[in-house]
């Protein structure tokens, strides 16, 4: 049975129907930016078409997303900051692609700002893999496997002080 755990490497294990897909993390901070945050491995064939979807809830209580469509290389990988998206929100080798290019869901109301009130406390943002190039209703569907991650604003010892 795999745990949820991460291990030594900072690796979460995930097994979800007959994927494995592996998530390598590390804490995202404003300054300095991590250049490659996650690589997933699906137990795919080379050549499968496949759609990376971000999701984050702001404090506001608004949905924002942001995907990218990859094709996994002959070892049946991708990993965001070595492989180009060729569609989404973004295009190219963008390794924070996931982030910079969200954008409310299609069903917000207009002139909504993506914005962080409260710095102390990261922003959870859900990382979805699907089958395919998908461009919408990522709710109605079922992720090969998801995951959870933190990016903070402060790094660790910097202190916020109120003036």
């Amino acid at each position: 049975m795999m745990s949820n755990e991460p291990n030594q490497n900072n690796h979460f294990p995930k097994r979800t129907r007959s994927y494995l897909v592996l998530f390598s993390l590390q804490r995202l901070f404003l300054a300095p930016v991590s250049p490659s945050y996650h690589k997933m491995e699906p137990n795919y064939f080379s050549g499968n078409n496949m759609t990376l979807h971000s999701l984050f809830q702001s404090e506001d209580k608004d949905y924002w997303e942001a995907f990218g469509h990859y094709t996994s290389d002959n070892l049946g990988t991708v990993t965001v900051s070595e492989h180009a998206s060729v569609g989404g929100t973004y295009e190219g080798t963008e390794s924070m692609g996931l982030l910079w290019s969200m954008k409310p869901v299609p069903v917000s109301p207009t002139g909504l700002r993506f914005r962080k009130m409260n710095v102390l406390t990261p922003m959870v943002i859900h990382i979805s893999v699907y089958s395919g190039h998908i461009t919408e209703g990522f709710n109605k569907l079922s992720p090969l496997v998801n995951v959870a991650i933190e990016r903070w604003y402060l790094a660790r010892g910097v202190r916020h002080q109120r003036r």
